[in-house]
């Protein structure tokens, strides 16, 4: 039997029946097999052996009786007209929660209620490389929040080859590791003690990345522009990057290319003109060319470019273990000025609609004689936790003198420069008014 979600009656009824999993302590909703899919069964018809489903598909109708659809026009808006019906569910049972679940089947528009992620795949290499694919056209196809069963689905991956689908599902925007059951347990601990290590590092820097992330989620809250971005939607005058998905983009700044080929110890980037780093690191490399970057199981290639504003929290077990603090903002000095709006809310329900969030600016700016770095003051109601401001300036010279002044006066500001990595580091007191750090050479 399939709840008929055409009607409006049913969805109502359909969203009521989650309070006895909410009541129970659920969090989340997972709609499954709702194309509808159904196991197949057969019946006799006389002497033929006649699948039930097909049947039921042409028995099945929908709607108000005197205005009947038959199932070959709903199919397609089912699993939507589900997602809405369990999402506003969800929100009267809630109304001061975020409804969080994932749908397998969906349309256009599923993205206003549920994440997506891809169905039923396997542990194999041609479908870790094919995922990210799938997901940057869903992507451009609006639907933002998706993702892939890490490790594959059906049968089990060697560590190897979880370790380097972990080091990219970290890039999907909905992640999660995921297989069959009577499947082999599918943990980063169940591979072994080196596979565990890669894996942790990878969730770990997922977690550093929540500020800059959660922003973006905001933006394609709004706009419905993806964070997991092909390199053509950034790039698209550059025919290079049209067929590109062995590499792809996590909001304007990083460019991710994990590698994706069984042994490999080389990977093959494309950089986009312009000039780019490594995370973390101060050498700049040259865009419009390919390099060629050598790779150990541990290595999880990522890119900044340069102008890159990157905010990161502290390492954390789960979303809301730790306040950002400290909130280390990372620069990638560039030639021309770049900003970054960073937003910050409590994590959950809707008080940021009514003004309950913080949104900050930050700015770089290049000049003859140096480097400034502006964050204007603050705008909405929200107020995190008292931290430390930890800025890092990548591909920075030896300065003469940093000053820092917040509309009363400027004094003299402490710093640490690191030559061999050329780096530099200050640490202030975080505020919500704005401030103007100078840098001269």
């Amino acid at each position: 039997y399939f709840p008929d979600f055409a009607r409006p009656e049913v969805r109502d009824w359909w969203g009521g029946l989650h309070k006895f999993l909410l009541d129970l302590g659920v969090d989340g909703i997972w709609n499954d097999m709702n194309e509808p899919a159904g196991w197949p069964r057969e019946i006799r018809l006389g002497s033929l052996a006649v699948p039930l489903g097909a049947v039921d598909w042409m028995k099945m109708v929908h709607g108000e009786k005197d205005h009947p659809a038959a199932h070959a026009k709903v199919h397609n808006v089912y699993g939507l007209l589900e997602a809405q019906a369990t999402y506003e569910g969800l929100k009267r049972l809630r109304p001061d929660a975020r409804p969080f679940m994932v749908t397998r089947a969906g349309y256009s528009g599923v993205q206003k209620y549920s994440s997506v992620w891809t169905g039923d795949n396997y542990a194999n290499w041609p479908q870790l490389r094919m995922t990210p694919a799938m997901l940057l056209n869903m992507g451009l196809s609006g639907i933002v929040d998706v993702g892939a069963d890490i490790g594959g689905f059906v049968n089990n991956p060697t560590p190897e080859l979880f370790a380097r689908w972990l080091q990219q599902g970290v890039f999907y925007p909905f992640c999660r590791t995921h297989t069959a059951v009577y499947q082999p347990r599918q943990d980063p601990f169940s591979y072994g003690p080196e596979a565990q290590k890669i894996s942790k590092a990878a969730i770990e820097l997922r977690y550093r990345l929540l500020p800059y992330s959660y922003s973006y989620f905001k933006d394609a809250s709004e706009s419905g522009l993806p964070i997991l971005r092909p390199m053509l939607l950034e790039f698209p005058a550059d025919e290079k990057t049209y067929e590109l998905s062995s590499q792809f983009l996590w909001g304007d700044w990083l460019l991710a290319a994990p590698v994706m080929m069984e042994g490999t110890r080389q990977k093959k980037i494309y950089l986009p003109a312009g000039d780019w780093y490594r995370l973390e690191q101060s050498a700049q490399l040259e865009g419009g060319r390919e390099i060629t970057e050598p790779v150990e199981l541990e290595s999880l290639p990522i890119l900044v470019r340069a102008g890159g504003i990157i905010p990161m929290a502290p390492a954390m077990n789960y979303t809301g273990e730790k306040p950002w603090s400290p909130l280390t903002v990372e620069f990638y000095a560039g030639n021309a000025e770049s900003c970054f709006n960073l937003y910050e809310d409590d994590g959950n329900g809707f008080q940021y609609q009514r003004g309950m969030f913080l949104l900050t600016r930050y700015c770089q700016s290049p000049s003859s004689d140096g480097m400034t770095i502006k964050k204007a003051e603050g705008k909405g109601d929200y107020r995190p936790v008292e931290r430390e401001l930890l800025l890092k300036i990548f591909g920075a010279r030896k300065p003469e003198s940093v000053s820092i002044s917040s509309g009363a006066g400027s004094e003299k500001l402490a710093y640490m420069y690191d030559a061999a990595q050329a780096t530099l580091e200050l640490r202030i007191k975080d505020q919500i008014k704005g401030l103007e750090i100078k840098v001269s050479y």
